[in-house]
């Protein structure tokens, strides 16, 4: 009986790995894939949102629990990008203009050269988008914690080749509950407009900012 009883041990313990496993590797292929992958309202969300802690545009210390509470959306990029990131950031600038007025919504934008994109550069890039940086906070950390952000706590996928770390082109909203509520395509049209629809969903459903709504 006791061999029984271990036998059965090990495969529940098994079988919570595996399912384990196989929602986070659904959560990142969801993320990567050419669908956007969206919480159903109410359903609690994808995953938690990592915790980090990095530097602004402005040279101040930025900790992701100032973010606890508000609706926000994360992208990683960098600033001497010519391919994607253009795309990516006049899109971001769309869901900026859309929901800054709400106190209860941010960006983040993590640099993935830090090396290059001191605060001083990156305060230079956020002047072209208008950026408050109460509101929209360009970032950066030490490469490994960044490559570890992106790969391991927002599941989106990366590679690094000779000069160069390439990045995912996803926007990734997260919850007042901390929760990853849905990745979307940064260089689609239609995939933008749904963010701002689900990010506008989400503010509206605690409190909405004076004179808006």
């Amino acid at each position: 009986m006791k061999v029984l009883r271990i036998a059965i041990w090990a495969a529940a313990v098994l079988a919570l790995i595996s399912a384990g496993f196989l929602y986070f590797l659904t959560k990142a292929r969801l993320a990567e894939a050419g669908a956007t992958a969206v919480a159903e309202a109410g359903g609690g969300g994808l995953g938690p949102a990592p915790s980090f802690q990095m530097t602004d545009q402005t040279g101040s210390p930025f900790d992701s629990a100032s973010l606890r509470g508000k609706v926000w959306v994360v992208e990683f990029f960098f600033t001497r990008c010519t391919g994607v990131c253009p795309v990516m950031n006049r899109n971001m600038k769309k869901v900026y203009d859309a929901l800054k007025d709400f106190d209860g919504f941010e960006i983040v934008s993590i640099s993935v050269d830090p090396q290059h994109d001191t605060p001083e550069t990156l305060a230079q890039y956020a002047e072209q988008y208008g950026a408050d940086a109460t509101k929209w906070h360009f970032l950066n950390g030490p490469k490994d914690e960044v490559v570890r952000l992106s790969r391991e706590g927002f599941l989106l996928g990366t590679s690094e080749v000779p000069e160069e770390f390439v990045h995912s082109n996803r926007f990734v909203l997260v919850g007042r509950d901390g929760q990853i509520q849905g990745y979307y395509n940064g260089t689609d049209e239609a995939d933008v407009h749904q963010l701002i629809s689900d990010a506008l969903r989400l503010v509206r459903e605690e409190a909405a900012p004076d004179g808006v709504g």
